[in-house]
């Protein structure tokens, strides 16, 4: 409130995006404590600011997609954070920039807590890619951004899950596992026929026993 009477020229609550510069008065000891952390306070907006151009560069030479909110091609998924988590780390998972995942969730900062469900919106025929990032250990996650080997086989929910190699056939996976036919395993994830199966694609192989 004091903001808004020391800024009356800001109608709205905010001070619009330009390259022109803007003044804002704060009160007296407000002002005193943002001169004391002054440069702390810009070196925060510099890192965010080269964090996401570091990012948006990243995703552009690996072919990364942004996804977007409005768009009706994505599905919205969410990821629990784990301690040890940061916005760079989980953009860098699902091939996104930090900057979206902050407007996703209307975070102003990049502190995120551990046990916290941020949204995440992916491409809809790249959801099985990603629809197990939320499972994987940070290792396994680490592994898979940099192309390293992630154990393909998983438990959950109780049903044993492949994670798709490149190649890979509904008749190869079968042969890796004892009484599983590709007919089942087609039946089991309700794929139709003609269905190519994705590198990094999680399916379900048969029951936990």
């Amino acid at each position: 409130k004091k903001l808004a009477l020391l800024n009356p020229e800001y109608k709205k609550g905010y001070i619009p995006a330009s390259d022109a510069p803007y003044s804002l008065k704060l009160p007296f000891k407000q002002a005193l404590k943002f001169c004391s952390k002054e440069d702390a306070i810009y070196a925060l907006q510099d890192s965010l600011f080269q964090e996401d151009e570091a990012q948006m560069l990243a995703n552009n030479n690996s072919g990364g997609s942004y996804a977007s909110k409005n768009s009706d091609s994505h599905q919205l998924l969410y990821y629990q954070v784990k301690p040890g988590d940061n916005l760079g780390y989980i953009a860098e998972w699902y091939d996104c920039r930090a900057s979206d995942i902050r407007k996703w969730n209307n975070l102003r900062g990049s502190t995120i807590h551990p046990g916290k469900q941020i949204k995440i919106y992916i491409p809809e025929d790249q959801v099985d890619r990603y629809n197990d990032i939320n499972e994987m250990s940070f290792r396994q996650k680490q592994a898979r951004k940099n192309g390293e080997s992630v154990s393909s086989v998983s438990t959950n929910n109780g049903y044993v899950f492949y994670t798709v190699k490149r190649g890979d056939t509904l008749w190869d996976i079968a042969k890796k596992f004892q009484n599983v036919s590709a007919r089942m395993l087609k039946r089991l994830n309700n794929m139709p026929n003609g269905k190519a199966l994705d590198p990094g694609q999680r399916i379900k192989v048969k029951e936990k026993g």
